[in-house]
């Protein structure tokens, strides 16, 4: 496994610090860590973890029953930046 700081998927550039939203969800998740399998690894199913944070502020943790991490192909599918 690997760590970047940034990853472009078939959707998004996805980097450390950015935030998404999407319509449902009452947080916002920010990014904390990509990690990736290696070079050849479709950037899509790097697992991207994130913080659920407050909507109103980005650096203020909130409660969530959510997984730590998702797949790229799912916040490229699911959130907005």
């Amino acid at each position: 496994m690997k760590y970047v700081e940034e990853l472009e998927t078939s959707g998004w550039h996805i980097a450390v610090g950015d935030v998404f939203s999407n319509g449902i969800m009452e947080y916002h998740l920010k990014v904390t860590q990509i990690e990736i399998g290696d070079e050849k690894s479709d950037p899509d199913n790097a697992k991207v973890y994130c913080l659920p944070v407050d909507p109103n502020n980005h650096n203020k943790a909130v409660e969530s029953t959510d997984d730590d991490w998702h797949r790229a192909w799912y916040i490229n599918e699911c959130w907005y930046k």
